[in-house]
């Protein structure tokens, strides 16, 4: 196992940005050194060209680990749930509840559901203006923090 390149998934804690375990056994094992993925303008170019909620993470130098010395820019495509804007408010507020009440047991399913608790479901790179109301008011009424600005 040489590795010379590899691109790896950041997994947000709703504190902080690690990686994901692979990304966590390499930086654990192996120098490791970080450069960006992208220009935060271009990201916003393909949000508004794809429709899709593509966000800029920031993070800041030694955020990642000792060998990230620059701030890096990676782009942010959410693994999430999604609903047509066009469903009803009450619908997309009881799925999301059972979501967020079962949040601490997607680790048991798969590796990055780990990352994943009752307080960071919301912590995706968007605005609040993009999440579905149903939704917003289920993180409004459980003090779930929206986005990660």
């Amino acid at each position: 196992g040489m590795i010379d390149v590899s691109l790896q998934a950041m997994v947000y804690t709703g504190e902080k940005w690690i990686g994901a375990p692979a990304a966590a056994e390499l930086m654990a094992t192996k120098p490791t050194y970080f450069v960006s993925l992208g220009d935060p303008a271009a990201h916003k170019i393909a949000r508004e060209k794809s429709g899709y909620p593509i966000g800029t993470v920031t993070l800041k130098p030694g955020e990642l680990g000792p060998t990230q010395t620059d701030t890096v820019y990676a782009v942010d495509f959410p693994n999430n749930w999604y609903v047509d804007a066009s469903m009803d408010a009450e619908i997309v507020y009881e799925l999301v509840k059972t979501i967020q009440q079962h949040a601490g047991e997607f680790g048991s399913y798969t590796a990055d559901g780990k990352g994943l608790n009752q307080k960071n479901i919301g912590g995706i790179a968007i605005d609040e203006k993009d999440f579905h109301p149903g939704a917003v008011k289920l993180f409004k009424e459980k003090g779930v923090k929206i986005g990660l600005d």
